[in-house]
């Protein structure tokens, strides 16, 4: 299962939900951009990629580990700092693999 491309209502909102004209020019200020991107349909394309491998990801390995970590819990407080369980470990070292981990950062970060 896919948490986006299976799901009609995810793709009508990318598609017809989300003010793209108003937003994308907050953070890209003309096309070609910065980061290579020729047109406002290329990034798009780019985002709703995004979307479909991290809905791939969640559908799969997150959503077999999800009852686990329900169980077990995240991890645990020693010292005042939070260590994270093996199941929450594993599902940041994938983010981070995947390059999902920064995509919610400002551009000067690394962040989309």
């Amino acid at each position: 299962m896919n948490f986006y491309q299976d799901e009609q209502d995810w793709k009508w909102l990318f598609k017809n939900g989300v003010d793209w004209d108003h937003i994308l020019p907050l953070y890209y200020k003309s096309f070609p951009t910065e980061e290579g991107f020729e047109s406002k349909e290329e990034l798009l394309t780019f985002f709703e990629d995004v979307l479909t491998q991290t809905g791939s990801w969640a559908g799969t390995t997150l959503s077999q580990r999800a009852a686990t970590l329900d169980k077990e819990g995240a991890g645990t407080l020693e010292g005042g700092k939070t260590i994270p369980g093996d199941g929450l470990s594993a599902s940041y070292r994938e983010a981070n693999e995947l390059g999902f981990h920064g995509v919610s950062l400002p551009k000067e970060y690394g962040g989309l």
